[in-house]
């Protein structure tokens, strides 16, 4: 009997394998690009918005759904924050939709044209319109956009109102922000965390906040017969050319171009000695708002209200000076701050007890009272973990940056360099502290029958020295962002004191130095054992 051998399963097994090699090699090439476009900006955003959106929307919505499962139950749970909700033609926000720019691009005023809507709260519907806002693309590329929008009759008091995506803001960095300014006496625009729906789909969380104006000025006492000052533009010079500047709020007494504040900062700045520019500065500049202002950016660390952006200068025009606003938190190339003002104003913001400590109150507060709402937020970018992770990560930073800015002020870093004996004894020392110390006393032999002690009730200041930091091209590929900064350096001094009428000053065995911390009020000692010196 002949037995027939069927060929088939074979072929078909080589088949598998073939598809299966082929596969695999697709598969590593298409993670190899996915890898390349992931971390070559901006090309990776051009792509993944080029991949249709249905299947954008389907991939991130299992991917959300699958990290979420541990929030679940916080889905069903209630918040306290506003809600409104929009409602908005689909034409409309189809036009919206289409009218953006490239992913590369700003949005500029060719795409800030506004649509009509109805806005409700509480039951009661507003006539408004409304307008994506933000220059950069997190604000409008994505599903969750910024909003700007206008009521035909005021709401609370105003009459425009800003609906801000929280990622744009370090979610709640910025309100904390707004609660140290306000803390130190600045004026900042109401904000808080809202809901918005769009005709009744898809609760999303918002950092809301009035717009600058008018409305801006009154509700925060302030005259609106007055210039409120900001960019017109972006990545230009803000302190070489009054062209660069627009107006928030005009001066209603003087014609609408009339930006003559502007250029008599602009003529301090670039045109004076520095003798003149050191006399007249506060003649136009609020000196107690600047060091306030600069104390609120330097607990932040903030570089992002600079030479080119984010300035609000308010000329108060009852002193006729001008008073900073922070927003979205250096004059360049002039040192405005008389750093001994500035360190005192900052130290007693950042001192152990001081007011700093209700930040951190404030930050634990606002965390419970938005996080649920954030948790059922399912149209914004990051997932549930992401929120919990990145709130904790500034919550963090800005207790880095207090015992960091603690940690210039409080002890004495000061060192003996040399010690020369002679008739006289003639010694170098060194220090570093961001506050001015007082050398009260130098002890030469202390404890020992040849000791004596010389009062000197000198102070020692600090050592600042202003520095350019390196063009970050390479982390801003399309700005050209130069930050003014500054480093504190070692301050050295050197002390003679006479000896010939010491029994025995030969043989010097130890010097002590008897500080004082000016802001701090600590006393310090610091010993030296000479012998161990030269």
């Amino acid at each position: 009997m002949v037995k027939l051998i069927d060929k088939k399963p074979k072929k078909r097994k080589r088949f598998v394998v073939v598809v299966c090699f082929l596969l695999s090699v697709v598969s590593f090439f298409v993670v190899l690009f996915l890898f390349k476009i992931y971390i070559l900006e901006p090309y990776k955003w051009r792509i993944i918005t080029a991949i249709p959106e249905p299947f954008r929307v389907v991939g991130r919505t299992i991917i959300r759904e699958v990290r979420d499962l541990p929030y679940f139950f916080d889905s069903f749970r209630e918040h306290n924050l506003s809600v409104y909700d929009l409602k908005v033609s689909q034409k409309n926000l189809k036009y919206l939709e289409e009218n953006i720019p490239e992913t590369d691009s700003y949005l500029t005023d060719e795409y800030k044209d506004e649509v009509p809507a109805i806005f409700v709260y509480n039951g009661k519907e507003y006539d408004v319109k409304i307008r994506y806002r933000g220059w950069g693309k997190n604000q409008w590329l994505w599903p969750k956009k910024s909003y700007r929008i206008k009521f035909k009759d005021y709401f609370e008091g105003r009459k425009e109102m800003n609906l801000i995506v929280p990622i744009d803001r370090l979610y709640l960095n910025e309100e904390n922000n707004h609660f140290r300014a306000k803390q130190l006496g600045l004026v900042v625009p109401r904000s808080k965390f809202s809901v918005l729906k769009i005709n009744g789909k898809s609760p999303a969380v918002y950092w809301e906040t009035e717009q600058f104006g008018k409305d801006f000025l009154e509700t925060n006492g302030l005259s609106s017969d007055a210039n409120l000052y900001s960019e017109a533009s972006i990545d230009e010079h803000l302190y070489i050319y009054t062209d660069e500047w627009k107006k928030y709020n005009a001066d209603t007494r003087f014609v609408e171009n009339n930006f003559v504040e502007i250029d008599l900062l602009l003529d301090l700045l670039n045109n004076s000695s520095n003798e003149e520019f050191n006399k007249n500065i506060f003649n136009i500049l609020d000196e107690e708002n600047f060091y306030v202002w600069s104390v609120h950016n330097a607990v932040s660390f903030g570089q992002h209200q600079d030479w080119n952006h984010n300035m609000r200068l308010y000329f108060d025009s009852s002193i006729g000076k001008f008073k900073m606003m922070p927003w979205d938190v250096s004059l360049e190339d002039r040192d405005l701050i008389n750093q001994y003002k500035r360190n005192e104003h900052l130290w007693d913001y950042i001192k152990p007890n001081g007011k700093v400590e209700e930040e951190f109150k404030n930050l634990d507060e606002l965390f419970n009272q938005v996080r649920i709402a954030f948790y059922q937020d399912k149209i914004r970018r990051m997932d549930n973990k992401f929120f919990d992770n990145e709130t904790e990560h500034y919550y963090n930073v800005l207790k880095n940056n207090v015992e960091f800015l603690r940690g210039l002020f409080i002890g004495v870093n000061m060192e003996l360099n040399s010690v020369n004996k002679g008739e006289n004894i003639l010694m170098s020392i060194k220090t570093k502290s961001l506050s001015p110390i007082i050398l009260e006393e130098i002890v030469i032999n202390k404890d020992t029958k040849f000791g004596k002690g010389f009062v000197l009730n000198d102070v020692i200041y600090p050592n600042i020295d202003y520095i350019s930091l390196d063009n970050p091209d390479v982390f801003y590929y399309n700005r050209r962002f130069y930050y003014k900064a500054f480093r504190l350096i070692d301050q050295y001094k050197t002390y003679q004191l006479e000896v010939n009428d010491m029994e025995d000053f030969s043989t010097v065995n130890n010097i002590t130095f008897k500080l004082k911390n000016i802001y701090t009020d600590e006393k310090i000692e610091k010993y030296y054992n000479t012998t161990l010196l030269n």
